[in-house]
């Protein structure tokens, strides 16, 4: 009998004469293929339009400018693809699954999201499936916990159109394992290489690091192993080796940080903090919360599935508790595990995650109080401690005692009480179906099925058939539950994705063609969205290539947001505004400065513009239904001013006020030494008698004195100007530590001016101007990276020649321990 077998099995057990991985690798295979099969085969592809058309608005449009990206500009810093510009560092270089993804190409890369979702839950299943070995368990209980985690609630619902959110639970349970190797075998070198692909995004860093003190804690005094000094060393040495996890990602992490730190959302006006913190400590959930936190341990779907989900908030904010049915019935039994010292360790650790889910104060706490969240933590958190709960209690009942039939048939009905209790019966949604009939019918009879068979576990002579059915009805269980969060959604067909419909619009060769006649620095305005889900992509100039003004993003640059609210594009207050952030789309004058060039717009939608649009656009050719139209008062990349507007005066003007003020003068919150200031009285006169020869006047003049632009791409510009007096040189380029000036090979300081954007001062006479970007302390963070990627390597080498250097009795023992 091999190591494996020794340690997941006993004598007479079903699995004792079978690999428990080859096993289980198969069987979810084929779950999976049951699951995705439309996927795979390319009928339908996993990018949602539905509640989850973030899928379609957000993620298809970021890999695909990642993908592109990397192949025309190489390592990603900045680009003008989101909003008017902003850092895009590390831009998925740090993801092995987008590597993966990168390898079927920009054109091909929506058909195999599918394939690295599979991926994720594969790898899901057979780490847990280790970790679950580390700790002991059975084979069976084993393949068993490998199979819920495969298709765990919160994994299959962030692979139905939320895909960071699956990355979550890999990294999640990899550390899980990495955990238990450095607690059970003294084995630390996965540990550091967990954190390490968690560290890229602070905040589950954070929440990552609450989750394992918890756990360190309960391991330690569930167990009884350790003592005093130990427990401190070992809890030093859990800390040291996620700091060297952490130190090895802070070229990555940093700047996810910085700009999370930068954003609307964070230090913004629009920050949810001060609210959340006015909630009583002890205010309890509302009805709605409650009742789906409660449904949710049931499945993803009972209370609606995708835009029909009736719960609290929406489908993938609500909690999302499911990791099977099997655990809810057995996580009780832990209650007869052996030990007091062990009861209260496994009782302390449940109710202390269980508060969260009663006072929303706490659970406001553990986020930060950043917002009124589920995802990332608790919907993590929760599901897989019910499934290490259950999992427990099933290798009790397998290895010791019997399963307590009391125990077992009163949860059973406790169950049973919560699916079909009336919470909503005098409530305002007491005539709508909030809770799915059929399905809480159909998970009804999994239960009961599940009771059986776990009771009929205790006779000797059907322990190896019972297994087996217990396996079977698993299988069951998740496909079918699985297939539902999957496949009852409205997701994008191979046909629309091939068809002139969406992204696959006649916006395609609109751009197309502006791309081969026009080779330099300009901006697009697309007046239309190209829909296909919910609700309406801003997000389209990243999958179709120009530089554009909109952007949809959770973390907007909080220096564009400024200058779209003093510009009253965005209404301040409004939080939802800084995420879609719709840019200059209707703004002709403000597209005019911003190097907008041409305009992509519907032919019905021409026809109703205002006459100074008209004025300003003329058409130039036309594809299908889009017209391509010119700007004919754009003005160059780099244009310069003489004269400035204190911003608090420039709030004082009225809408259209502002956006001729933004031609004569740049807008500053201090003096510009060498400039003259304009009063706020006489704009407000030069704006009274403005004209439209007035305008196309100042449109020559400052076309006249601007940058003739010899070089650029994303990140380097390079070009030349002359001037006969002391002008401010502006770019518009959302203002951005990390960009670089040089005038005559000389660094220059860049202003913050026009509110959010760039300039810099220039004298008179000839200049070669030069800009370059580099992400803010990317090099001090890379020596950081690089200095702990050496004593990582260093540990592990040290490691490695200390068992090699054991005498072979002492090698052995520490091989079979791992």
């Amino acid at each position: 009998m091999n190591a494996e077998h020794g340690k997941c099995g006993y004598s007479g057990d079903l699995l004792n004469n079978v690999n428990g991985l080859y096993f289980f690798l198969p069987i979810v295979l084929l779950i999976q293929l049951f699951i995705f099969k439309d996927y795979i085969f390319c009928n339908k592809l996993l990018v949602f339009l539905d509640a989850g058309c973030d899928a379609y608005n957000i993620f298809y449009p970021s890999f695909m400018h990642a993908a592109r990206y990397i192949r025309t500009e190489g390592l990603p810093t900045w680009s003008f693809h989101s909003g008017m510009g902003q850092s895009i560092f590390p831009g998925y270089i740090n993801s092995p699954f987008f590597w993966i993804l990168n390898l079927f190409g920009p054109d091909r890369l929506a058909y195999g999201i599918v394939f690295v979702e599979i991926l994720k839950s594969t790898i899901t299943g057979i780490l847990f499936y280790l970790f679950l070995k580390t700790l002991d368990f059975s084979k069976f209980s084993c393949i068993a916990g490998g199979l819920m985690a495969s298709f765990l609630g919160y994994l299959i619902l962030g692979s139905s159109g939320w895909y960071g959110h699956s990355s979550n639970v890999v990294y999640f349970v990899l550390m899980l394992y990495a955990f238990e190797l450095s607690y059970k075998k003294d084995n630390w070198l996965l540990f550091p290489v967990a954190v390490f692909f968690s560290a890229d995004n602070p905040f589950r860093l954070y929440l990552f690091g609450v989750f394992f003190l918890t756990y360190a804690l309960f391991r330690i005094l569930s167990d009884n192993t350790l003592r005093g000094k130990e427990i401190l060393y070992f809890l030093l040495k859990l800390a040291g080796c996620g700091a060297v996890g952490a130190g090895m990602s802070t070229v990555f992490t940093y700047n996810n940080l910085l700009g999370m730190l930068n954003s609307p959302r964070v230090s913004g006006d629009v920050s949810a903090t001060n609210g959340l913190m006015s909630f009583s400590v002890f205010e309890t959930v509302d009805l709605l919360e409650g009742v789906t936190s409660l449904m949710r341990f049931f499945s993803n779907d009972l209370m609606g599935t995708g835009s029909n989900f009736n719960g609290w908030r929406n489908y993938l904010e609500a909690p999302a508790f499911y990791s099977g049915l099997l655990p809810l019935l057995l996580f009780p039994q832990v209650l007869f595990l052996a030990g007091r010292r062990k009861k209260i360790a496994f009782a302390c650790f449940f109710f202390f995650w269980m508060i969260p889910l009663i006072f929303p104060f706490f659970r406001f706490t553990l986020y930060a109080f950043m917002g009124s969240y589920y995802k990332h933590g608790l919907s993590l958190f929760i599901p897989f401690l019910f499934l290490i709960y259950g999992l427990h209690g099933l290798e009790h009942i397998q290895k010791k005692t019997p399963v307590n039939g009391i125990v077992l048939f009163s949860t059973l009905v406790m169950l049973l009480v919560l699916l079909y209790f009336p919470f909503f019966s005098s409530t305002q949604f007491a005539e709508k179906e909030m809770i799915n009939s059929d399905l809480r019918l159909i998970i009804s009879c999994f239960l009961f099925m599940y009771a059986g068979l776990l009771y009929f576990l205790k006779i000797d002579k059907l322990k190896n058939f019972v297994k087996l059915m217990l396996l079977i009805i698993l299988c069951f269980e998740t496909g079918y539950l699985s297939s539902i969060t999957v496949n009852n959604r409205d997701s994008v067909t191979r046909e629309q994705f091939e068809s002139k419909v969406g992204y696959n619009d006649y916006t395609v060769e609109g751009v197309a063609y502006i791309q081969s006649v026009d080779s330099g620095f300009y901006r697009i305005n697309k007046d239309y969205p190209s829909p296909l889900g919910e609700l309406d992509s801003i997000n389209d100039a990243r999958v179709h290539g120009y530089f554009g003004t909109p952007s949809y993003s959770s973390f907007n640059k909080q220096e564009y947001i400024e200058f779209l609210k003093a510009t009253e594009i965005i209404e301040k207050g409004n939080e939802m505004k800084t995420r879609w952030a719709v840019g200059l789309l209707q703004r002709p004058l403000l597209q005019a400065i911003s190097s907008v060039k041409y305009n992509l717009v519907k032919p019905d939608d021409f026809s109703k513009k205002s006459s100074f649009y008209k004025l300003s656009y003329e058409p130039i050719t036309q594809f299908g239904d889009v017209m391509v139209m010119k700007n004919k008062f754009t003005l160059p990349f780099g244009f310069t001013y003489d004269i400035f507007l204190k911003r608090n005066d420039f709030d004082q003007l009225s809408k259209t006020q502002k956006d001729i003020a933004l031609f004569f003068t740049c807008i500053t919150g201090n003096d510009i030494p060498g400039l003259n200031e304009a009063k706020l009285s006489e704009i407000k006169g030069l704006l009274k008698n403005f004209t439209l020869k007035t305008f196309s006047e100042n449109v020559e003049q400052k076309r006249a004195n601007s940058m003739d632009l010899t070089y650029f791409s994303q990140k380097h510009f390079k070009g030349e100007i002359s001037l006969k007096k002391k002008k401010l040189l502006f770019f518009s380029i959302p203002f951005d530590k990390g960009w670089k000036a040089f005038d005559n090979g000389q660094p220059v300081p860049i202003l913050q001016t026009n509110i959010g954007f760039s300039g810099i001062m220039l004298d008179k006479g000839v200049h070669r101007i030069e800009l370059k970007y580099l992400p803010e302390y990317i090099k001090p963070a890379f020596c950081i990276s690089l200095l702990f990627m050496i004593v990582y390597m260093t540990l592990g080498f040290l490691r490695i020649t200390k068992l090699k250097n054991k005498p072979p009795l002492l090698k052995n023992a520490a091989n079979k321990l791992g």
